[in-house]
């Protein structure tokens, strides 16, 4: 049997049971249907242990390594309220990721090694090799593509879209995969420009088969809602 950990809504502070394995993603809450962070829900000893502790040895921030690993880093995080600030911890190594501007879809990433993909008039190349293409400014938007591998083959679950820092914050694709989630300021919604771009960019790469489970976000993607952040599709 696989181990279960208990961990708490910060929506409707329903206390739920999730599988140890997917500690560091996120899933709807059964109750509220809001997305939640899969993290152990803290005690009153890693709460001591934490004040007592602190921060100072990384500087407050969190990493995806260090003494404790990831999973205790999450638990910490949710002992000091800090997931809420955070946004993401780091990719979620299931899902794929696209950065937009104004108007296009102008970086993707997806877990196959390559790293970050930026556009250039040749098609998308690598961020890492091509720094010379990224703006050290600009009005920016992380879109996260909520997918899941299932015996039928891969399925679309749902987006959620951030803002990023106005400034500096595409260098950092250079940098390392997860290091744009430190330029994450805020949720923010898509202009019609960035749903046409996004709903392009998925369409060339899935199926149609692969659309047709996923009703809500088609409809998000094609309506005039440009406010909400996130769209969920039932499983």
């Amino acid at each position: 049997m696989s181990e279960t950990i208990s961990i708490v809504c910060p929506h409707c502070s329903a206390r739920l049971n999730a599988k140890a394995a997917l500690i560091g993603q996120r899933r709807p809450c059964p109750k509220c249907k809001k997305e939640i962070l899969i993290a152990p829900a803290p005690t009153e000893d890693d709460t001591a242990e934490k004040k007592t502790s602190g921060a100072e040895g990384n500087n407050g921030r969190l990493g995806s390594s260090g003494e404790g690993g990831l999973a205790n880093q999450i638990a910490a995080a949710a002992a000091e309220g800090l997931t809420s600030h955070r946004f993401l911890l780091r990719l979620n190594r299931h899902h794929l990721y696209y950065i937009c501007d104004r108007s296009k879809v102008f970086a993707s990433w997806e877990n196959n090694g390559q790293g970050w993909q930026v556009r250039a008039q040749s098609g998308m190349v690598s961020a890492v090799r091509n720094q010379h293409l990224l703006p050290q400014q600009g009005d920016f938007r992380l879109v996260e593509i909520h997918t899941e591998h299932t015996a039928e083959g891969i399925r679309l679950r749902g987006l959620t879209c951030y803002r990023l820092a106005d400034r500096w914050a595409l260098r950092s694709l250079a940098r390392g995969d997860d290091e744009i989630v430190e330029k994450i300021v805020d949720y923010a919604g898509l202009n019609r420009d960035q749903k046409n771009a996004i709903r392009f960019a998925l369409r060339e790469r899935f199926m149609h088969d692969v659309w047709q489970d996923a009703g809500p976000l088609t409809d998000f993607l094609g309506n005039a809602d440009y406010h909400s952040h996130q769209v969920l599709c039932s499983e």
